[in-house]
């Protein structure tokens, strides 16, 4: 091969290369402006769905445990990080989560035996699996955490 057609080939390569790479920048410009609707299309879903559910966002000091709490009340006995966090958008659509405060939040209260205890750790490859408990004789409960005692007693009843 000598070096004109060398030469030939590789700038027919060159201008092909620019084209796609002008051509998929075109792309992508059109992809973050479909993005960017349907992340305003999405909140404005999310607040419609906050204005129909009766849960009352806590303020104040320790109000997203609270809600980490709220949310996983509502899951069944078996759950994981992502769970809780579809929860959450669920009952609070207008909430920003942060993966990193909602596992905090999950450690301290395995750790602190406060309804929950982990019964697979994590890692990268698949996430950590939580149970609910009745922190007063240690047994998973079957049905969803409840604040009243009478419903508690017939959890423990089985």
């Amino acid at each position: 091969m000598d070096d004109a057609t060398l030469e030939s080939d590789l700038s027919s390569l060159r201008a092909r290369l620019t084209s796609e790479i002008e051509s998929d920048n075109k792309q992508i410009e059109v992809l973050k402006r479909r993005i960017e609707k349907h992340q305003v299309l999405l909140n404005a879903v999310r607040g419609s769905l906050g204005v129909m559910r009766t849960v009352v966002e806590p303020e104040g000091y320790g109000s997203k445990a609270e809600m980490i709490r709220e949310a996983i009340k509502r899951l069944p006995p078996h759950f994981t990080q992502d769970d809780v966090e579809r929860q959450l958008r669920s009952l609070y659509p207008a909430m920003e989560i942060n993966r990193n405060r909602v596992r905090a939040s999950l450690w301290t209260s395995a750790t602190k035996e406060n309804g929950i205890r982990v019964t697979a750790k994590g890692n990268n490859h698949s996430p950590a699996i939580y149970e609910k408990i009745d922190h007063e004789n240690g047994k998973v409960l079957d049905l969803n955490l409840v604040d009243d005692k009478d419903e508690r007693k017939a959890a423990k009843a089985k």
